[in-house]
């Protein structure tokens, strides 16, 4: 059994919320339920929009059920 962490891009984050989220669901659903610790593979970069980081946080959590 294996736990992968990461690992979104932070620069999907500037491409806007449809971007940002469809990369999310890319990510999310290549690795098993329960499988997954969501995060970006690095820091979150000056002049992202937080409601770019809102909705990628909200399609995290509807992947999760």
């Amino acid at each position: 059994d294996m736990v992968v962490q990461g690992n979104l891009d932070p620069v999907a984050l500037l491409a806007g919320s449809d971007v940002a989220v469809r990369e999310t669901a890319r990510i999310c659903n290549r690795i098993s339920p329960g499988r997954h610790i969501f995060n970006l593979g690095h820091g979150i970069r000056v002049g992202t929009d937080p409601d770019v980081i809102s909705a990628v946080v909200d399609g995290v959590r509807a992947l999760d059920g």
